[in-house]
């Protein structure tokens, strides 16, 4: 009995050329830390470990507090082009001052300052928020709070580098929002 041929699959078609990467915008500069795309990182380098950054180390979720401030009562416009910096500046300013009248003494156990029980929540509201220095809340038990993904932007004009100098204080102690 005659064997039937076996079909040979058919060749692959050959895959499409990437798309050429678009140029480096002209003056940009990279990381020495991170590279272009990450490839410079490396466990063992200056780069800070986050893991624990955030509320009580991530480990509890953030609590809600009442809103008692709102940047926008403070001169804060949202419009993308007005620099709001100062506005919430002031509108941390303030919610620290009544956040420090609420904390006590760590109770072992308890967490820190008074373990989420009280606190103020800033509004942002809707709209695109401009800023162009760091913001730093240092008191316990202050969160500010957007409106939502989409709807509340905080923008940063700005580089880090062009905020800090070329230094490398930002990379290890501090960005935008600290």
């Amino acid at each position: 009995m005659p064997s039937k041929p076996v079909p040979r699959p058919s060749p692959k078609p050959s895959p499409r050329p990437s798309p050429k990467p678009s140029p480096s915008p002209k003056g940009v500069q990279y990381s020495k830390l991170w590279g272009k795309g990450g490839e410079l990182w490396r466990a063992t380098s200056r780069l800070t470990d986050q893991s624990y950054s955030g509320y009580m180390a991530n480990e509890a979720r953030i609590p809600t507090y009442p809103v008692r401030f709102n940047v926008k009562a403070f001169g804060a416009k949202g419009n993308g082009r007005t620099d709001d910096t100062a506005a919430f500046k002031k509108a941390i300013d303030a919610a620290s001052r009544l956040a420090a009248t609420m904390s006590q003494a760590p109770d072992p156990g308890m967490g820190f300052q008074n373990g989420g029980r009280s606190g103020v929540t800033i509004l942002v509201p809707s709209g695109t928020y401009r800023i162009t220095q760091t913001l730093e809340i240092e008191q316990s038990n202050v969160v500010l709070k957007g409106e939502g993904a989409g709807r509340t932007t905080l923008y940063y004009p700005k580089s880090l580098s062009a905020i800090y100098g070329n230094k490398e204080e930002w990379a290890v102690s501090g960005s935008f929002l600290t």
